[in-house]
This record gives C-alpha cells, structure tokens and sequence, in this order.
C-alpha cells in the first residue's frame, strides 16, 4: 500500500541555490567515470542519520530513506528504483538538534532521538510528531527491535541509560542502566549493541524475555576488545542463511574497525579463512581509514575573514574516525565510511577490498570526498547506496563554516548489488559468490 503524505509545512529540495559567491559549497571533482546523483533537498547542517524504510512501496520501484540533521530537522525522500531519480517528500522541525532516526518495522512511522531529551514519533500518514520517550540529557541513539509482532523502541542517552518503550504507554517497559555515556547503538532482535564514552561496549539480549546485559560471548568467553582508541559506532549484521544477528562491527576514531561474532566456534566452522589452528580467531580488527599522507580537504574563514584550504596533512593527520558501518542486507558485505572523506566496501568473510578503485592506463584515480562522510545506508533491496558529507566536528569548532561545508547527499552512481568492473565505481558484491 502505497504512503499517504499529509500536508507538509516543508518546501524544502524546492529552494534556489543562494547566488552569492561567498556562500556557494566549494566545488567537488570526481575521478573520470564516477558521476553520483546529488540529492535535492539537503539539510543546512550536518546529518546525523540516514537510514532507509525497510520497506518498499509500489511493486519495489519505490523506496524511502530520512535524515536527521544538527539543523534541527528530519527530512524524508522518494527514490525511484527503476531510474534513479530521488525527490523531497516530507519535513518535520524539531526543538534541537535531531541526533538518530529508525523506522518502524511495516515503514509507517520514523522515530527520532532528539538533543531536547526527548524521543519523537513520526506518524508519515497524518505527518504528525508525537513524544514517545523522555531521558535526564540528549538521546543519541533510537533502535527499534520487533518482538513477537511488537515493536519496542529503545532509546540510549547521554543520561547512561538504555530505555524501552511501546507506544501507547508513557513510561519506559523496561530500564538499563551502562557504566558510560551512550553514543551509538544497533538493535536486531534478539540483541542490540550499545557503545559510549571511555570505549564503553555492553551487548543486550532478551533471551530471558527481558533485556539483559550479556557479559560474556555465546561460548562462555569475555567479549574480545580489538581496539585501541574510542569507539565511534556500531552495527549488528546478520548470518546469510538464516538472516539471524551473527555478530557486530565497531568503528573507532583511530581509523580502525573491528568484527565480534556473538558465537565465536560456530563461525570457525564455516569461516574460509580458517587456518585449522587451534588459536586462529575469527574476530578481528583492520584499517580501513588510515593513511601517510592525508588529502582531505575544509574549507575555513581565518580572522581576516578569508576563506583557506585546510588539509589533514597540513594538521599532520593519517588516522580519520569511522563514521558508519552498513552491511549489505543479502550479501553481508560491509561499506565503512568516515572523517576522511573516503568510503570503501568490504568482503569480511574474505577479509579482502571490494572497491572503489579508478585506474586510467596505470593511474590510479582516488575517490575522495571534500568533506567527511558523516552518514549512509544501503537500500533494503541492497541495489542504491545512499551517503552524506558534511563536517563532522573533526578539526575543532573554529573549522566548522556552513557556508562553505554544505551537507550533500549522494546516490552512489553503480548498483552495488552487481558484480563490477575492474576500475570502476565499486560495489558490495562478494568477492567469490
């Protein structure tokens, strides 16, 4: 059944570019062959969240996805999968910064985390807002999990607590409270993963019927700390059979990421990197945003009030935080994304690079945003990936110019569910499938 929108109070994607050359976005330029699709409408600041409805309307030829915005806003899109072509449909204004979306399960209702302490419902049929939760500080994450048919929304604030909740009732089912501040979180029922200040990391379960903290791994065994530095975000991605949560990423400010199966032993079985030792590990940690020298690029007003270029190799900087991890919904294939401005798609069960790289003869043409990467998902049928850039905080407050730094959404020029060319876009498509 097809959306019905109410009437919008937005006109946003419909605004004319300021024609003021001090305020235009600095220009972008792409390696030969890679034309994305810019999408109309972006925020006026930088986008927390985007994330895709799971599910698409009109026989599949339409998908949904929203973003969250440090503008105070969340605004919602049509993308036509037959051609490309991407449209604003809805906004809605919040009181502060809107800080994380989910949708709910039948793709009806977009929930929000709100920096005002509260939690949003966004009816998309009668485009009406309603408070559904409420913490002591800023909610940071929102997650919705589907319980025998039910969803339960779960929210995790700065407060230290994770809390749930079903609408229709205004207080919490049920209450943890974590040892640290709570930064990202992922839920697919029966687990979610929460993640926060000091490199705080607490697995849930609802094994019990309940949510509880997990201390140790399905084998018994403490859960494995893989990285140095403090985690930046984290998603749960799921076995290929059986569509269960086999286990989580995290991504950490050192430019590292890292891979924790929920049932180590069981991986080993079906692991093709199993070298049969008895030591061999199927977690493990990468780089995937380090680099000697950086090229990334702001653009900045000095006191003069002229704008400058400033460069990570000018801040002597190779390590980029890792922004967003999304997962392939068919292969389980992984896009990492971050502060560098770069994205890569990922094989882990081969451990290997699927891409992008551009080579022209034997030069090789590197695929890199001005701004960082702050937010992005993959398309429930796993064909469009969809990114954000923006500044995300990286350089300090005296770098942050949204005249010059301007979000931008990109579609992702190639179909990332397809086998691609060698020296090409990229896509997530299995390295032996």
């Amino acid at each position: 059944m097809p959306f019905g929108f109410g009437a919008s109070t937005s006109t946003f994607g419909s605004t004319p570019n300021n024609t003021n050359n001090a305020a235009q976005p600095q220009t972008q330029q792409f390696p030969p062959g890679y034309n994305p699709v810019v999408v109309p409408g972006a925020p006026d600041d930088s986008i927390s969240s985007l994330n895709f409805c799971p599910v698409m309307q009109n026989n599949n030829t339409l998908a949904y996805f929203c973003a969250s915005s440090w503008a105070s806003d969340v605004r919602l899109w049509e993308l036509n999968t037959q051609n490309g072509q991407c449209q604003p449909k809805a906004q809605q204004t919040c009181k502060a910064p809107a800080l994380d979306t989910a949708w709910s399960t039948d793709g009806t209702k977009i929930y929000v985390a709100c920096a005002d302490k509260g939690g949003y419902c966004w009816d998309i049929a009668t485009n009406q807002m309603q408070q559904i939760a409420q913490h002591d500080e800023p909610i940071s994450t929102i997650n919705v999990l589907n319980m025998n048919g039910t969803d339960v929304i779960m929210t995790g604030s700065f407060d230290k607590k994770v809390r749930f909740w079903q609408l229709g009732n205004t207080n919490p089912i049920a209450e943890l409270v974590l040892p640290f501040k709570i930064f990202a979180a992922d839920a697919c029922f029966p687990i979610a993963v929460c993640i926060g200040s000091d490199k705080g990391q607490a697995v849930i379960t609802f094994e019990s019927g309940k949510p509880e903290i997990k201390p140790k791994n399905y084998c018994n065994e403490d859960w494995p700390s893989k990285l140095n530095h403090q985690f930046s975000c984290v998603t749960v991605f799921k076995n290929k059979t059986t569509r269960q949560p086999e286990g989580f990423a995290v991504g950490a400010t050192e430019g590292r990421s890292s891979l924790t199966y929920l049932n180590p032993q069981e991986r080993k079985k079906v692991d093709p990197k199993n070298n049969n030792s008895p030591t061999w590990d199927p977690n493990f940690a990468f780089k995937c945003h380090r680099y000697t020298p950086a090229k990334v690029q702001v653009q900045v007003q000095n006191a003069s009030g002229n704008m400058e270029t400033k460069s990570n190799s000018n801040l002597e900087c190779d390590a980029f935080t890792v922004n967003f991890i999304k997962f392939h919904p068919e292969y389980q294939t992984l896009v990492t994304a971050g502060s560098d401005g770069m994205f890569t798609f990922w094989d882990k069960d081969h451990r290997t690079k699927l891409g992008p790289t551009y080579k022209q003869g034997t030069t090789n043409h590197p695929l890199q945003f001005n701004m960082p990467l702050t937010a992005g998902d993959v398309s429930p049928d796993g064909k469009f990936f969809v990114m954000a850039t923006g500044y995300d905080w990286s350089y300090g407050h005296e770098y942050s110019n949204l005249q010059k730094n301007k979000p931008i959404i990109y579609i992702h020029p190639q179909c990332v569910n397809e086998q691609g060319a060698e020296g090409t876009a990229g896509t997530m498509f299995p390295k032996n499938k």
